[in-house]
């Protein structure tokens, strides 16, 4: 496609445009300002009424408490009084005790009964107590069981000091729910008379718990809670008259109410709890006098009416607040992006090559920096065409250099695909060459070997000098020998032609055998051998021969170039799925220059190297490419003076060659 061809329009992503942003930026931001004003307005004012309430139901509480011990207190009197009688009389009975608890009974109307109980007598003996209630008066009311063991009689017994009995119901006296206030009657030498008590009806003090209300707002609510707990946690008075006392029921425990755990744990204070949904305020104090709690529950949502008519106040306007600035944004976004839409328009016009660049005249005659922005925009729209006109003369003649080029480069391809193929058969050539020449030298090499060492077994007895001789030959065959094998192998590799002959074998066994034709090269040089190979099997398939001949030409090259040393062959497993045959000696070392071209054919650190230690420079440079040709590498590392290491690394499994 030619610079002049029109593109196809790039795709636009559907997204929000400028006014939709600034709509979103304005209303996000205004109910973002309106929420943290409502919460954080909320959150103080709720505490605020929070801690006025728990005030104003503590106060509550202690003043209903308060009461409470007043009209106890009141009520002691009574049997006080009682007791001053009969004290009067020391411990014979008082001839008008009798008229004198009718008469207390008849002038006081909370009082429900009053009782004077001798110690001395038997409980059932006439005279022995002495009870009148409201149900039987003026008449005494019989007590029919053994009052010396009851709460009532017993307490003051035991303490000599006022009682306040838990609360309980008496059949004997008109089947109701009452408390009892007792004093013990001592004679002047301070033993016991007997026990005078009062009975205070329940319900003298259900109106005074009734009445126990919070007043806040200057509105009473109807799910607001009073109730009256004795000493010991037994619930006195409630709304829910199946927890109060009653025939056949003592009362319910206070830990059974949601709030009852929070106020037996301190004697007063404030909680709050949650009940069928609801949060609740709970508030108590304790009468001084008598021990009982006055506990009183307050719904939240009764405290915190105030503040939620204020947040719903606060978000109607607040909400007509946002509608009007985005109205407001509304008005401005369109002033915005009308003009702004119109150069969007024109940019993908420019986009189609079908752009007059004369439509923009009317944005570009604005005076604010939207008429700057199209002015600038049109002599861009106006550049860009001109310089498409040119770029499309430039491209037909772009066209025709580039098919001239292509042809150059493909002759050139062709050329240099000639060459290399020439290249590929020479090489090919000389390595069939030097594999056939070093067969043929073999051959004769072989034959002289053989005779040599003949004529030098027959010589070595008698004639010493002339088995030397033969010796020197010998050595050179051999030399020129492993030269020439050397050259073979190489040329196999070379050629493609080198075999891999696959087998499953221990690499313990092959290294076994490293060790026992290393030992003479040791010994030559006057060297320490070891080989540290560990516990149990190192199972491998790939080609024994050709590892045993890399590893061989390792240690000998290292026994070679160490003196008066040590060489060290350490096997253990390597990578994953790998064994690894390292070489440490302490010998001459090499340089970095030197370990460059260590595994180049024909190649040795360097010729003085040569001249003192022999080689052909075959060895390692062969040793490398068996180990690649079996799937592994070999690697060198070396300081000069202080040794070398040698490593192969090989698979456990040769690849298929």
């Amino acid at each position: 496609m030619s610079a002049s061809d029109p593109s196809p329009p790039v795709p636009r992503r559907a997204g929000f445009g400028i006014g939709q942003r600034l709509l979103l930026a304005f209303g996000a931001s205004a109910i973002a300002a309106l929420a943290v004003t409502v919460w954080a307005g909320f959150h103080l004012a709720r505490a605020e009424l929070l801690r006025l309430a728990e005030s104003r139901a503590l106060d509550e509480v202690r003043d209903s408490a308060r009461q409470l011990d007043d009209i106890v207190s009141g009520m002691v009197a009574f049997p006080k009084s009682i007791a001053a009688l009969q004290e009067s009389q020391s411990a014979i009975p008082h001839p008008d005790m009798s008229a004198f608890l009718r008469s207390l009974l008849l002038k006081t109307p909370g009082l429900y009964g009053v009782s004077m109980a001798y110690e001395n007598s038997d409980w059932r003996a006439p005279g022995a107590s002495l009870y009148f209630c409201r149900k039987d008066w003026p008449a005494p009311t019989p007590i029919q069981y053994d009052f010396q063991k009851q709460p009532w009689y017993a307490g003051p017994k035991q303490s000599r000091k006022t009682t306040y009995t838990e609360p309980y119901f008496d059949t004997g006296s008109g089947e109701e729910g009452m408390v009892s206030i007792t004093v013990p009657v001592e004679a002047a030498d301070g033993s016991l008379i007997g026990v005078a008590g009062a009975d205070l009806a329940l319900k003298e003090i259900q109106e005074l718990v009734v009445q126990t209300h919070m007043s806040l707002h200057n509105t009473l609510d109807e799910h607001q809670t009073a109730y009256l707990l004795s000493a010991s946690g037994k619930i006195i008075s409630h709304p829910d008259q199946s927890l109060v006392v009653r025939q056949g029921f003592d009362g319910a425990d206070a830990l059974i109410l949601p709030d009852g755990p929070a106020i037996s744990s301190s004697p007063e204070g404030a909680a709050h709890f949650r009940h069928n949904g609801r949060t609740f305020l709970a508030c108590w104090a304790t009468a001084p006098i008598t021990g009982w709690k006055m506990v009183l529950n307050v719904p939240e949502s009764v405290i915190l009416a105030p503040v939620m008519r204020v947040v719903w106040t606060t978000v109607a306007i607040g909400s007509a607040g946002i509608l009007v600035v985005l109205m407001a944004a509304f008005l401005v976004s369109r002033q915005l992006t009308r003009p702004i839409t119109g150069l969007g328009l024109a940019a993908s016009a420019l986009e189609q090559r079908r752009l007059d660049p004369a439509m923009l005249d009317s944005l570009a005659s604005r005076g604010d920096e939207i008429g700057q922005l199209a002015g600038n925009f049109q002599s861009m729209a106006r550049r860009i065409l001109a310089r498409e006109h040119e770029l499309a003369d430039l491209n037909h003649s772009l066209e025709a250099t580039v098919c001239q080029r292509t042809a150059q480069l493909e002759i050139a391809v062709a050329e240099a695909e000639s060459a290399r193929d020439e290249a590929t058969l020479a090489n090919q050539a000389k390595s069939a060459f030097l594999a056939n020449m070093s067969h043929e030298l073999r051959t004769p090499l072989n034959a002289i070997i053989g005779y040599a060492e003949m004529l030098a077994e027959d010589a070595a007895p008698s004639r010493p000098d002339d088995a030397a001789d033969l010796e020197k030959i010998l050595s050179s065959a051999r030399h020129l020998l492993d030269l020439i094998n050397g050259v073979l192998d190489l040329s196999k590799i070379e050629a493609g032609k080198m075999m891999v002959q696959m087998e499953d074998f221990d690499a313990a066994t092959i290294v076994r055998e490293v060790e026992s034709m290393a030992v003479p090269l040791a010994r030559k040089n006057a060297n320490s051998l070891a080989f540290n190979l560990p516990a149990g099997p190192l199972p491998m398939r790939s080609d024994s021969g050709k590892i045993k001949q890399a590893l061989l030409n390792l240690v000998s090259n290292a026994c070679k170039f160490t003196r008066d040393g040590a060489v060290t062959v350490e096997v253990s497993p390597g990578e994953p799925g790998t064994i690894s045959f390292q070489v440490m000696d302490t010998g001459i070392g090499m340089t970095p220059d030197q370990l460059a071209r260590l595994f180049e054919p024909f190649t040795q650190a360097d010729d003085s190297t040569t001249r003192k230690f022999g080689g052909t420079g075959l060895g390692l440079a062969i040793s490398r490419r068996f180990a690649r040709l079996l799937g592994g590498d070999i690697t060198a590392s070396s300081s000069p003076g202080k040794g070398s290491i040698f490593k192969l690394q090989l698979p456990r499994a040769a690849p298929r060659i």
